[in-house]
Parts: C-alpha cells; sequence; structure tokens
C-alpha cells in the first residue's frame, strides 16, 4: 500500500505543469489625459513660386499623453525552475476610436510592441501605471480632439525568443508570450481636446520709399557735387595758378 501511494504521488508531481495556469482577473482602471503640455513653435519657408514668406503656424498640445492607472492584483513573481522563467503578471492595452469597436493593440507583442513587452505589473505599489503617447507629427497613438475607447487585459507568464522563417525563407527572431490571459476589461473613454494653434508673429515689413522724394534728392545730390569741383576749381588767394575756364 506503501508503495503504490509513492508512485501516485511521483506520478502527479510528474504532470505538474510547467506554471501554475491561474487566468488572471479582469483588470479595474481608471485613464485620463496628463501634461506637461507640448508645444510645436511656428516655422518659416520660403514659397518659391510666389517668393513670399509662409509661416506654418505652430501649436500646443495639452495633454501629450494618457495615462492608465490600473489596480494591481494578488500576484507575487516567481521564478520556475523547471523551466527556467519567471513567472510574471503582465497588461495589454487596446484601443479603439469611440464607439467603433475597432481595435488595435498597443503592447502586445504581436502588435510590434512599442513596450518591447507586454509590461509586467509594479511589485512596489498598488498600481501599476502606463503612459500612452499621444499622437504628435506622426508619432503616438491616440488622436488629438477626438474621444478614444480603452480596454485591459491581464496575463500570467513569461516572454520567450522564438525562431521562424519569414517569407523570404530567412531566420528571424521574434518574441512571444507563453502563459494565460485574462478576459478583456471594461471599455473606459478618454477625450484629448484639439491643438491650440498658437498667436501668429507678425514679420517685420520694410517702410516703402515715397517716389515724389526721389527727384528732390537727386538735385540735392547734383548740387551738393558741383559745390565741391566749384570749390576745387576756385584758386587759393595769392596762388600762383590761374583760373583756367
Amino acid at each position: 500500500m506503501l508503495l503504490i501511494v509513492l508512485l501516485v504521488v511521483s506520478s502527479l508531481i510528474m504532470v505538474k505543469p510547467a506554471f501554475a495556469q491561474t487566468i488572471p482577473s479582469v483588470p479595474t482602471f481608471i485613464v485620463q489625459p496628463v501634461g506637461p503640455s507640448w508645444t510645436v513653435p511656428t516655422t518659416y519657408s520660403l514659397n518659391q513660386n510666389t517668393g513670399k514668406v509662409v509661416a506654418q503656424i505652430g501649436y500646443t498640445v495639452e495633454y501629450p499623453f494618457v495615462e492608465v492607472t490600473i489596480k494591481n492584483q494578488p500576484f507575487t513573481p516567481y521564478f520556475n525552475t523547471s523551466i527556467g522563467q519567471e513567472i510574471s503578471l503582465r497588461y495589454n492595452i487596446q484601443i479603439s476610436p469611440h464607439g467603433e469597436n475597432s481595435w488595435t493593440d498597443i503592447c502586445s507583442l504581436n502588435a510590434g510592441a512599442p513596450f518591447l513587452h507586454d509590461p509586467e505589473q509594479s511589485v512596489d505599489s498598488n498600481y501599476t501605471n502606463l503612459s500612452i503617447d499621444v499622437l504628435i507629427d506622426g508619432i503616438g497613438f491616440i488622436p488629438v480632439g477626438t474621444q478614444t475607447d480603452i480596454q485591459v487585459q491581464a496575463m500570467i507568464g513569461y516572454i520567450t525568443l522564438i525562431y521562424a522563417a519569414n517569407e523570404f525563407g530567412e531566420n528571424s527572431t521574434e518574441y512571444s508570450f507563453v502563459g494565460q490571459t485574462g478576459s478583456w476589461s471594461n471599455t473606459q473613454t478618454v477625450n484629448i481636446p484639439a491643438n491650440i494653434p498658437l498667436s501668429p508673429t507678425p514679420t517685420p515689413t520694410v517702410p516703402e520709399f515715397p517716389t515724389w522724394i526721389i527727384l528732390p534728392l537727386f538735385a540735392i545730390v547734383i548740387i551738393l557735387i558741383s559745390t565741391v569741383i566749384i570749390r576745387k576749381r576756385i584758386p587759393k588767394k595769392n596762388s600762383p595758378y590761374p583760373l583756367k575756364i
């Protein structure tokens, strides 16, 4: 009987999963636009067709970031010696134009991960804060002047590097998540105000020179030149050289 018990326990140990298959809970979170504000200055360029200077009016982005504050779930990261990986709780975020239900992952590995990999839950706080860039000059994710829907997903597992062949038959590497993913959260909506245009700076103008004054000035110049010439031709008193006409 003791031998049978030992065999049963041993078999249970052998079939123990690589890590606990715990499905994470649905995240609770809030979103809000945050600063500091970001100003794009006014620039000037020369229009080659008209020869005039054209101003590209700058603007101020009041909220260049959206902060996602996620309430942490009860989970302690641990190192699994059987697979040589640290198991942690991570988060994925997806966004969609408000009401369109057209979701895009912005921090999952399958989406070209701007965060390089799904960010881990913080271990020194009760909340995990993640920042999403507002779209400025073609860089960022959330357009200004719009409402954007945001959802969060919790994941328990680890990141691993896998090798695969691309469409050209060349070997390539990419990161992949291994573990359990939870359900997507309820939707939170964030409103990003439109850009605030800068007040245009007036360019200095060159005052026009009145044409009516050209003739008098020309006459004055002629008189001055004539006076200088005459003075040079008049001999000095007691000069041995007579005036030549």
